[in-house]
């Protein structure tokens, strides 16, 4: 009976059903070699928040995800700030409300699953009101700023127990229009040998804009020679040397009162005294002091500045009557920013000469000092920035030879 047993089907079917148990047996042993018998633990690559729980049971995984809170709670290096132009409002961490039991809800194993982080109302409130009493905030209202989004975005970086986070107040303007105001406006007369009207035309063609504008982002170096040195358009056209030079004077102008920083800049120390009188006793007439830039695409002579804040600008160019008009427009500064120009009078000196026609009168030189004023926001003492210096030459006097010994002689 065994040898028929042996023979037949069955005992192959019995013999294949134990060869295929103690392969599943064999698996299942190596499976738990592997993983080490995790059984009833979190799968690997699980986090919560950026808490890494993966081989943790339920019990020391909610441990685990409590104690980093409070470890970030405690960690005076981290650090979360609200900021606008430079200055920064350090946000008490206190106000973020964790919750670690919601968090271990629902774990979605081996990938990353959001920690639960909230703030009160009255809470969100308290820091409204906080930022929008800092002194650098005194220009704005909070309507016009989403705080429900910098709050959310704030929430976030939380959750993650970020390190570090700042959130810039002018990203969150609910209207950027409303928000960008004109910073700073001025006219200037063209330089001989330009003409209002055709430096606006040729920009309008330039930029194909009614109102020609030039955008100048965070931390960028603008270069008058790059930016309306070359030619373009259709007839290949470009602007002249005087043209550039009052474009630049422009600009200049424009900038002082804010906080581009002048990296390059170049002046023509020669006035022309049959169109303008430079001496206040004569009424000055001479519009170029402290803005008089000179650009020269042979001798590379450009006139360059540098946006320092972190904000966009534009500067935007109309004509007015026979002037140019040039507007900064952006977001305001925080500290009070002017300009002062200071004059000094130099003496010239006498010549003599025994040619009647050689007789002129004496002119003196002029030393023209800008200093920019910085006013902070903050508690901190005023101060200056050099933002240009120009020197204009004396014109000696010339007188007959003997005049002078005449004159000594009266005295």
């Amino acid at each position: 009976m065994f040898r028929a047993i042996r023979n037949s089907n069955l005992a192959y079917y019995i013999y294949s059903a134990f060869v295929l148990l103690l392969g599943a047996g064999a698996l299942v042993f190596f499976y738990f070699m592997v993983t080490g018998f995790n059984v009833g633990v979190y799968q690997e690559n699980t986090l919560v928040g950026n808490v890494y729980i993966g081989g943790l049971d339920e019990d020391e995984a909610t441990n685990k995800v409590t104690r980093r809170i409070g470890e970030w709670y405690g960690d005076d290096t981290v650090n979360f700030d609200i900021a606008y132009d430079g200055y920064h409002y350090t946000v008490d961490r206190d106000i973020f409300s964790f919750d670690a039991e919601a968090s271990m809800q629902n774990i979605s194993e081996g990938g990353r699953n959001e920690m639960m982080v909230s703030m009160s109302d009255s809470e969100r409130d308290a820091l409204i009101d906080d930022v929008m009493n800092e002194p650098f905030m005194d220009e704005f209202d909070a309507s016009q700023f989403d705080f429900d989004a910098l709050i959310d975005d704030m929430l976030d970086d939380a959750a993650s127990m970020d390190r570090f986070s700042r959130k810039h107040m002018h990203h969150y303007a609910d209207d950027p229009d409303e928000f960008y105001d004109v910073i700073n406006e001025i006219n200037i007369p063209a330089v001989r040998g330009s003409d209002a009207q055709e430096i606006f035309n040729r920009m309008r063609r330039q930029t194909d804009m009614n109102v020609p504008a030039y955008e100048v982002e965070p931390f960028e170096t603008i270069s008058v020679l790059d930016m309306f040195g070359e030619r373009f358009g259709e007839d290949d056209e470009r602007f002249s040397s005087a043209e550039l030079n009052t474009i630049g004077s422009a600009l200049l102008d424009v900038v002082k009162d804010s906080k581009m920083f002048v990296i390059e800049r170049h002046y023509n120390p020669q006035i022309d005294l049959e169109r303008y009188s430079p001496y206040e006793d004569d009424d000055n007439t001479y519009p170029f002091f402290g803005r008089n830039v000179r650009v020269n695409r042979i001798l590379g002579y450009d006139f360059r500045f540098e946006n320092d804040a972190a904000f966009d600008y534009r500067i935007e160019f109309r004509l007015d009557g026979e002037e140019l008009n040039a507007q900064l427009i952006g977001p305001p500064f925080a500290d009070s920013i002017t300009t002062e120009q200071e004059r000094v009078e130099v003496d010239y000196v006498s010549e003599t000469t025994e040619n009647p026609d050689e007789v002129r009168d004496g002119q003196p030189g002029i030393n023209i000092l800008v200093n920019r004023i910085i006013e902070p926001a903050d508690d901190r003492e005023a101060f200056e920035q050099f933002v240009g210096f120009e020197y204009y030459p004396s014109l000696s006097e010339v007188v007959l030879e003997g005049d002078n010994d005449e004159e000594n002689d009266d005295q």
